[in-house]
């Protein structure tokens, strides 16, 4: 790790590094331990039901669930460890879980955590703290106890709807534990959790592992600790006051043609805005900006100010469009270029943007790994796919060849997870298909000039457009609500000749969004009739009660 700048002031040496990398990365860091901070006197209204009891057969399942290759906390107990000697070690970790739950209490060994500081991509100098990422190792027997809690919690917030439907994502960082008591136990969670977390939460001490050197252990109580399965759910109860009371407001807004919508991914929040004018745009911004940062000043949170960006979306014109006033120009004899909607430089009355000159995005936006431009022609998403590609294909090179390396039924389906991450809906086909025949040519050692047909079917690798299609209608096929009483898709849908569904207004022209459900409908029947045959109930189960869980709907689809 090179020396380290911030403020204008140099550190050098590894203890240098270590003290400007704690104070940078967490708050308030402590070398002594602190005060023991009591438990809130809480009384939520009503504390809903959630089961208490861990048995050995359900921590075996647990610990078969567990993923391989995971780095280990200080205990040097790997995940693979577990699983070799799950039998005999699965009544001891149920004694000690099923103790740790009754006492309330979370062991202090789950609680120290080795935090390495890995460099982060593509940065263009790794002299300032933020271009290094903290890594948290944690125990993985104190992981397990967390993915428990964490599923209990999980259980209740999908049983109950305790949160919002426009928050996604995973840990933050939270500066009161006895707002995320509160916050709990507003929700109706039970007293025996609350405990828990409140273990969990406190008395967290931390080792700094740096590329040269290894700091002495010291005290954070600040924060959702990273690393954790149980930080998420945490995460999204915190700040899920946030966007209801963002949801009520929006109910509350007395403007005509305009509309806002707001979301959130783990600690970034999105707020959008829609009216016939930008000045109207951005005026709404300001309001809601300023509701917010009142919440975040209530919860104790602050929001980084060099990381408010905005822009504005422009009407896009297709290309058949184009095409069309160019002929009419050309009919009317107009040779001048055609006037071009400058691009909107208006910023909100926001003193966090008047001061940062680089808020304003008029080129390209990353919204949830998403490369936005003003007119949404997602040409700069794709070239940071083509980007990635490229990137991974340098990689391939060093490991296989035409013939060395992996075999090619391996290669196939490394080829298709690396498409099925990469590839989301885009018009621009001929460049995927030129990105996807490049990858296929490489990883199977054909020779040139190799139809790609030939390719497509000899690696049984789908089209681009294929796979587009699926990926598209399976997504459509899993946000569809099911019935709470019976399975809807019983009732078999009438057709016209056309294959069309009988609606009141069936005879409109259908457009894409209309296919593309009809077919999700189809595929959701499908995927339930087979759920009935091939489903083995477990006791006190019904069919119906398997097919609402998410999670066997969607595989089954």
């Amino acid at each position: 790790m090179p020396a380290l700048v911030h403020n204008r002031t140099t550190f050098a040496s590894e203890e240098e590094k270590q003290k400007c990398i704690r104070d940078f990365t967490w708050i308030t860091p402590s070398d002594c331990a602190p005060s023991e901070v009591p438990f809130p006197d809480l009384s939520p209204d009503e504390e809903l039901e959630m089961d208490l009891v861990l048995t050995e057969l359900l921590i075996i399942a647990m610990i078969q669930k567990l993923p391989s290759k995971k780095a280990c906390g200080e205990d040097k107990v790997p995940n693979e460890a577990l699983k070799l000697c799950r039998t005999l070690v699965a009544p001891y970790i149920a004694k000690l879980f099923n103790a740790c739950i009754r006492l309330g209490y979370h062991a202090a060994a789950f609680r120290k955590a080795i935090t390495v500081m890995l460099p982060k991509a593509a940065k263009p100098a790794y002299n300032h703290p933020n271009s290094w990422r903290p890594i948290a190792l944690l125990s993985c027997l104190g992981k397990l106890f967390e993915r428990f809690l964490a599923q209990h919690l999980k259980k209740l917030a999908l049983d109950h709807k305790l949160l919002p439907e426009t928050q996604y994502g995973a840990p933050g960082q939270i500066n009161d534990r006895r707002s995320q008591s509160h916050t709990l136990a507003d929700r109706g969670v039970a007293t025996w959790f609350l405990r828990v977390i409140h273990s969990f939460l406190s008395d967290r001490s931390i080792v700094l592992k740096l590329p040269q050197s290894v700091s002495d252990p010291f005290f954070v109580n600040i924060g959702i600790p990273q690393g954790s399965p149980l930080s998420p759910l945490l995460f999204l109860f915190y700040t899920a006051p946030l966007l209801i009371m963002l949801a009520e407001e929006i109910k509350k807004l007395d403007r005509p043609n305009v509309e806002v919508h707001v979301f959130a991914y783990v600690d970034d929040t999105y707020l959008m805005a829609v009216s016939p004018s930008y000045e109207e745009n951005c005026s709404i911004l300001k309001v809601f900006h300023d509701l917010i940062m009142k919440w975040a000043k209530d919860a104790h949170l602050s929001f980084n100010p060099e990381k408010s960006l905005v822009m504005h979306f422009q009407r896009g014109v297709s290309d058949a469009k184009q095409k069309s006033d160019q002929r009419k120009r050309k009919n009317l004899g107009l040779t001048d270029t055609p006037e071009v909607e400058p691009p909107c430089t208006l910023l909100p009355d926001i003193d966090e943007l008047r001061n940062n000159p680089k808020c304003l995005q008029q080129d390209k936006l990353l919204v949830l790994g998403l490369m936005l431009d003003p007119k949404l022609s997602f040409e700069h998403h794709l070239t940071l796919i083509e980007e990635k590609v490229e990137a991974a294909l340098r990689y391939q090179r060093r490991i296989s060849g035409a013939n060395w390396g992996m075999t090619l039924e391996r290669l196939g389906s490394i080829t298709f997870a690396r498409f099925g991450l990469s590839f989301p809906m885009l018009a621009q086909h001929a460049r995927l298909q030129k990105l996807q025949y490049k990858c296929i040519m490489l990883l199977s050692g054909a020779i040139r000039a190799t139809p790609r047909c030939f390719l497509q079917k000899e690696c049984f690798i789908d089209s681009i457009e294929v796979f587009l299609y699926r990926m598209s209608m399976s997504c459509r096929a899993k946000s569809l609500k099911v019935h709470p009483h019976d399975f809807w898709f019983n009732k078999l849908p009438k057709h016209d000749k056309d294959g069309r569904f009988h609606e009141k207004f069936h005879d409109y022209k259908e457009s894409a969004f209309d296919a593309l459900n009809r077919g999700a409908r189809v595929l959701v029947q499908q995927a339930g009739k087979r759920f009935q045959d091939t489903w083995k109930c477990p006791p006190k189960t019904t069919v119906l009660e398997a097919w609402r869980n998410p999670v066997n709907r969607n595989r089954a689809i």
